[in-house]
Parts: structure tokens; sequence; C-alpha cells
């Protein structure tokens, strides 16, 4: 049996929001919501934190790796250490020379 992958968040969400309504996220459990929806949006105006860890993402290194990406129209960020949106809101980022970090975005 496949257990699922959890977040290193899970446990604590737990402990401090035993009432969470939990779903699935690419076979991850998240949580829904933590407390009452008003309050929820109320403390959203000065913060609000989401749990990304259950994003698809990939690594790609090598002389390569950028004309790969171009080749799939992907924007390659020209200096190291940039950033640039993709499509479905996901993100590259140039973490080297020739290394790309990819990750899918909430859609």
């Amino acid at each position: 049996m496949n257990t699922p992958t959890r977040s290193p968040l899970h446990d604590a969400l737990q402990i401090e929001h035993p009432r969470t309504a939990w779903g699935e996220a690419n076979g991850m459990p998240v949580p829904h919501q933590l407390d009452a929806a008003a309050k929820e949006l109320e403390l959203a105006k000065t913060l609000a934190l989401a749990d990304a860890s259950f994003l698809p993402r990939i690594v790609l290194k090598g002389s390569g790796a950028a004309a790969l990406l171009q080749s799939h129209g992907i924007p390659v960020p020209e200096a190291i250490l940039k950033v640039a949106p993709l499509e479905n809101g996901g993100l590259i980022a140039r973490t080297g020379g020739s290394e790309f970090f990819l990750e899918d975005g909430p859609e």
C-alpha cells in the first residue's frame, strides 16, 4: 500500500488545529480550512500562509538544460537567482549557470 506523502507541517497543523478540514492534492493531505471561514478571511487581510509542498517540482541540470527548456517554450531566466513565471502559475528559477528549478502552479 502506498502511504501518501505528508507535508512537514502536517503534524503541527493537526496538533494546533485538531478540527482542520482536510482534503487531498497530488496524493498529499492538505488543509482546506483551519478555522471558521469568516475568521480566516479576516486574518488573511494581514497575513496568509499556504503550504505549497504538494506542488510538483523538478530540477534540470547540465549544459543542454537551457536549450531543452527553450525548445519547450519555457522562458529561461538570464541570470543566476532570477525567477520567471510560467503560464500555469508556476515558476522557473535559474539556480546556477546551467541549473534550473521549476515548480508547478496551483492551477
